[in-house]
């Protein structure tokens, strides 16, 4: 899995803290998502993609 999360977040110049209270999570659960530590579930995936402003398949693409 690719995860391009970090490097949208960095385009629209958002920080971790911003994005966490943005998506309803915590800072940290982005530093571990974007660690590519874990993967996040469907529901946290979608309100990422709609805080980042942009699709799921833009920042967590599996890769065949």
């Amino acid at each position: 899995m690719t995860n391009s999360m970090r490097k949208r977040r960095r385009e629209l110049d958002i920080t971790q803290e911003e994005l966490a209270r943005m998506a309803g999570i915590t800072r940290g659960y982005v530093v571990t998502l974007e660690n590519k530590n874990r993967k996040p579930s469907v529901e946290v995936a979608l309100k990422i993609a709609n805080a980042l402003d942009c699709d799921v398949e833009d920042i967590f693409l599996r890769k065949t």
